[in-house]
């Protein structure tokens, strides 16, 4: 598969218009620093003009990290942002689970790295929640190739036997504070807003078939529009002609777990 990515130049600039983004949603926040604004770019976007249409800015805020076990609790919150019609691109959030190696792929469960493309583990993680990397390398904690790595194709779906560790699928919960976005999903709960989400601004029609999902439901949010994503619930926004930011409240991130419905992703 041929990978794309921006240039330095262009990580750059792009960095800065999130930076501003940031300042105008939240203004009393602080200004962010560059270098504290992750780009996701997904490898499908070789320049600019292309991330500006599909891509993601986001600025961690926390990540507490617990073990129970052999499970993982905690939570995470995140700063999120879209710039002016910008898409970030359908994907779910499915249970993780580690099996020894030799192990066959339980029922109701598919090999994660058949579903993630060039999936090599479960990454570690500092405490500030960016991945861990020593002299270059970036450091795993369950390898690929030393276990069977499975991911949940449904909510109901059970292992026969423990696993080595479990990673609950992240459910999250979506607050709009600046601009507006439609959010394509058809399990998304919505728990408060200002506006009636279910009507679409006519602004957004000449948009909306650019956002490629499997999903049939539209949500409109607006900003103090509050939304709850399970488990399993493949979601997409198009961000409105001012850009979308809006604060993510989750259980703990697994990012490299990710499950696109894009078979070009690269996360």
């Amino acid at each position: 598969m041929e990978k794309k990515s921006l240039s330095d130049t262009d990580l750059l600039v792009a960095r800065q218009l999130y930076q501003r983004l940031y300042s105008k949603a939240l203004p009393h926040a602080g200004e962010v620093a560059l270098e504290d604004i992750e780009i996701a770019s997904y490898n499908i976007d070789s320049n600019l003009d292309e991330f500006k249409n599909y891509g993601l800015g986001l600025k961690v805020i926390v990540i507490y990290s617990l073990e129970t076990g052999n499970t993982q609790t905690g939570h995470t919150g995140k700063v999120l942002l879209n710039l002016p019609w910008q898409v970030l691109i359908e994907h779910e959030h499915a249970d993780i689970d580690v099996l020894p190696k030799g192990s066959s792929v339980p029922d109701g469960y598919v090999l994660l790295r058949d579903e993630v493309n060039e999936f090599a583990g479960i990454k570690e993680y500092d405490a500030d929640g960016a991945p861990k990397v020593i002299e270059g390398e970036q450091q795993y904690r369950f390898r690929d190739s030393d276990y069977v790595i499975v991911a949940s194709e449904g909510k109901d779906s059970k292992l026969s036997s423990e696993p080595v560790f479990h990673f609950e699928g992240k459910s999250e919960t979506f607050k709009m504070i600046y601009g507006d976005a439609v959010l394509f999903s058809d399990d998304a709960v919505v728990l408060s807003s200002p506006v009636d989400t279910n009507v679409i601004p006519d602004r957004f029609n000449s948009e909306l078939d650019r956002v490629q999902v499997t999903t049939s439901r539209k949500v409109y949010l607006a900003p103090g529009s509050e939304v709850l994503l399970p488990k399993h619930a493949k979601h997409s926004v198009l961000a409105g002609a001012e850009g979308a930011v809006y604060l993510e409240f989750s259980t703990p991130s697994l990012d490299e777990a990710d499950v696109f419905t894009d078979e070009r992703v690269i996360r």
